[in-house]
């Protein structure tokens, strides 16, 4: 049902609603084990909800792909991922924060704490999601809020 109401949508250029159906068919395929089809939905999910600056899809598509890698056993780009996306979930006051939240922990010992760190200090420092509106101090200061400590410099 999910594929023919995104054909439909497709034809009704409704692509809000299209990007959501493709953020939920990327959902039922990671849970199905498809891993490249869900990558592949979930980033043009990604990539409309960006340009339609969508913030909490945005968030949610970006939960999904950090799931979607730690799955995968890609620690670091979903530590990375997730970050963002508990940055966007905050935002909009989402449930879902506690739940990326606690995935950000797990992600503190699977690659261990100094690889946890270098990344979190990497994101951090990185350009802010565009489609959150947020200047660089207040994405750092988001980042370091979830992690729920300073991110130590660089020395």
């Amino acid at each position: 049902l999910y594929t023919e109401a995104l054909a439909m949508l497709s034809q009704l250029d409704d692509r809000r609603e299209a990007a959501v159906t493709r953020q939920v068919l990327g959902i039922l395929a990671r849970q199905q084990g498809q891993l490249e089809e869900a990558q592949q939905l979930l980033i043009e999910a990604l990539a409309t909800t960006r340009q339609i600056k969508d913030r909490q899809n945005v968030a949610h598509a970006l939960k999904e792909l950090g799931f979607l890698m730690q799955q995968e056993g890609r620690f670091e780009q979903a530590l990375h991922v997730l970050l963002s996306a508990g940055v966007g979930l905050a935002l909009v006051n989402s449930p879902d924060t506690s739940i990326v939240k606690e995935r950000i922990e797990q992600l503190r010992t699977q690659p261990g704490e100094d690889a946890f760190l270098s990344t979190t200090r990497r994101t951090a420092t990185e350009a802010p999601e565009p489609a959150y509106g947020l200047d660089q101090a207040a994405w750092d200061a988001s980042i370091q809020k979830l992690v729920k400590q300073a991110i130590p410099s660089k020395t």
